[in-house]
């Protein structure tokens, strides 16, 4: 496991760098025009892997995945950080340009998942947290 050092706070960072767009949602609104939803999803799912925790099913098929990616966007060709939340009844897809409100979103979506186990995470993870965190991390 590791522990990520924030130099400030989320509220701070999203102050001098801007908000995070939401570019892929399975319900809800997004920020980028509804035309563009299969070109995002195409090249995050493209992109390249810096993080990822995941819990699968007795079968081996994926029950959850939060992930941070660094892929190119389709419109500006300039490099983006995502993080996305998986499980076969959602996806959320959020970026940034710059790297730390991603990281950031990742740890907080990791610790939040496990904390309120929508999974159960405890019974399929035996080690707690640790067994969660990072378990196939890329980076």
């Amino acid at each position: 496991m590791r522990a990520a050092l924030a130099i400030k706070p989320m509220a701070e960072l999203v102050d001098q760098y801007g908000p995070m767009r939401t570019v892929l949602q399975s319900h809800g609104t997004t920020d980028v025009s509804p035309e563009l939803h299969e070109t995002y999803a195409f090249v995050v799912d493209g992109g390249k892997p810096l993080r990822l925790s995941r819990v699968n099913t007795a079968g081996g098929r994926p029950d959850l995945i939060i992930q941070l990616v660094e892929y190119s966007d389709p419109v500006t060709r300039t490099p983006r950080f995502a993080v996305e939340y998986w499980t076969p009844a959602r996806r959320l897809v959020s970026d940034h340009e710059h790297r730390v409100l991603p990281e950031m979103a990742y740890e907080k979506a990791v610790r939040d998942e496990f904390a309120y186990m929508a999974l159960r995470l405890p019974q399929r993870l035996p080690g707690g947290l640790a067994d969660f965190y990072d378990v196939t991390d890329v980076r």
